[in-house]
C-alpha cells in the first residue's frame, strides 16, 4: 500500500493574494478554479490546526490558524494586505506519494472568510518569540444562521431503543403549544 502524505493549502483572496502550505518547502501550483493564476505557495508550519472535519463541514463559526516561532525581525518584514478582513479563504488538500509527487490535483475542501490578522511577542527567560494568526470563519454557520434539522420518532428510536422523548415531534409545529407535563 503506497503511504500517502496529506498536506493543507490555504488561498487568500487578497489584492496580492496569500498562499500557504503545510508542507516542508515552498511548492508551485498550476491555476485552477480556486486559484485562476496560480503561483507559489509558502511553507509554513502551522503550530495549530483546527480539526479538519469541523472546519469543512461548518459545525463551528470562528478558526484560527496559528504560526508561532516566528522571530520579531521576521514579523517586521511581513506585510497584511489592507483588504485581509472580509477576504474569502479557500482551504485545500493535495496528497502526495512518499517521494513528495502529487497524486493528483488540489480539493478545495472549504471557503472561509478572513476576519483579521493578529501578531503576538512572549517574552521568555531566554529570549523571546512570536507568533501570527489568522482569524477565519465560516460564512455558512454561525450563531445566526444553523443548519436547520428535523428530528422523528423513527430516527431517535433507532438510537435510543425505548426512548419515547420525541414521540410528539410530529404534532409539534410553529405555533403550537403543549402543556407540560402532557
Amino acid at each position: 500500500m503506497a503511504v500517502v502524505r496529506p498536506a493543507l493549502f490555504l488561498y487568500v483572496e487578497t489584492e496580492t493574494p496569500i498562499r500557504v502550505w503545510t508542507g516542508p518547502k515552498p511548492y508551485s501550483l498550476t491555476s485552477d478554479p480556486v486559484d485562476i493564476v496560480g503561483g507559489p505557495y509558502l511553507n509554513l508550519a502551522l503550530s495549530s490546526f483546527p480539526v479538519l472535519d469541523r472546519l469543512v463541514d461548518d459545525q463551528a463559526g470562528e478558526y484560527d490558524l496559528t504560526l508561532s516561532g516566528i522571530d520579531p525581525e521576521t514579523i517586521g518584514l511581513l506585510d497584511v494586505p489592507a483588504d485581509i478582513s472580509g477576504a474569502r479563504a479557500h482551504l485545500g488538500q493535495l496528497k502526495f506519494d512518499t517521494n513528495w509527487q502529487p497524486t493528483g490535483a488540489v480539493d478545495w475542501l472549504t471557503d472561509l472568510d478572513a476576519e483579521s490578522v493578529t501578531w503576538s511577542l512572549v517574552q521568555e527567560e531566554d529570549g523571546h518569540s512570536a507568533s501570527v494568526t489568522l482569524k477565519l470563519g465560516s460564512a455558512s454557520t454561525d450563531r445566526q444562521s444553523a443548519r436547520l434539522t428535523n428530528w422523528s420518532p423513527i430516527e431517535q428510536a433507532i438510537l435510543s431503543p425505548g426512548d419515547l422523548a420525541f414521540e410528539y415531534v410530529p404534532s409539534i409545529s410553529i405555533g403550537t403549544t403543549r402543556q407540560y407535563p402532557a
